[in-house]
């Protein structure tokens, strides 16, 4: 990992330094933003990991484009990068979100689970240092693809609803007290902070197209689309999953030859 660190550093670092050494009207510098579309995957059948599926966020940033040689550049990115994803239904409760009256009227070794909204939110200052290739001039394709590095800079999960509770998956076994065994409902409206359960580096790939435009002599508006893969797992402790970021996103941009 910190040979990883070291090389997005060195090259974020050497494409900001390059500008002295190639033609300064070819560089470019610029700031984008738009719609993130992300997801986590868990290829294992971890029950508190599985079934998330996409929710909406925002992404913004400014990058640094300069050439290397003939259609190649380089284009190195900080760029805010809201990643997560959501659950409904039926689902396990994690032991941290677990009451501690609960507890004492659980079996041992059993696992509590209720109808819920769950929802993970974890923004990350992103790194990519990424190859381009450019056709075209005053209206340009691009298509590009590279490593990037994501620092964790917060993570909070969403709880809401009401539900019975019950020690299944098919909510046959519902949990109830004694001694008249009413059904045990539980209010599920929580807003956790999950920095500490998260891993504070991620590292993965991304890819996408670039379409541009000039207007004027010196600067360019572009659509960028991209896909982002996550390549490590993001928590900390497997026994609570090993989820990958997964995102697609769709951004506007500015840019300036300098």
């Amino acid at each position: 990992m910190s040979f990883f660190i070291k090389t997005i550093a060195f090259l974020f670092l050497f494409g900001a330094a390059s500008s002295d050494y190639i033609n300064a009207q070819s560089t470019l510098i610029g700031v984008k933003g738009g719609l993130n579309i992300p997801n986590l995957s868990d290829n294992t059948d971890n029950i508190y990991s599985s079934n998330f599926s996409s929710i909406s966020t925002l992404g913004i940033g400014f990058f640094l484009d300069f050439p290397v040689s003939g259609v190649l550049s380089i284009q190195t990115e900080l760029m805010f990068a809201g990643r997560g994803g959501s659950r409904s239904g039926i689902q396990p409760l994690p032991p941290s979100r677990v009451p501690a009256l609960l507890k004492s009227f659980l079996p041992a070794g059993a696992v509590p689970y209720a109808e819920f909204e769950n929802k993970s939110i974890l923004n990350y200052l992103e790194i990519p240092v990424l190859g381009k290739l450019n056709f075209g001039k005053e209206v340009q394709f691009s298509v590009y693809g590279g490593p990037y590095l994501g620092l964790l800079l917060n993570a909070k999960q969403t709880i809401s609803g009401s539900s019975s509770l019950f020690l299944d998956p098919s909510k046959k076994q519902a949990l109830s007290l004694p001694p008249n065994n009413a059904p045990l409902v539980l209010s599920l409206e929580a807003d956790v902070n999950t920095e500490d359960e998260l891993k504070s580096l991620n590292f993965g790939v991304h890819g996408g197209l670039i379409l541009s435009k000039e207007i004027g002599t010196s600067q360019r508006m572009f659509l960028d689309t991209r896909v982002t893969y996550g390549l490590v797992p993001v928590q900390e402790n497997k026994t609570f999953g090993e989820s990958k970021v997964g995102s697609v996103s769709f951004s506007l941009g500015f840019a300036q030859l300098l």
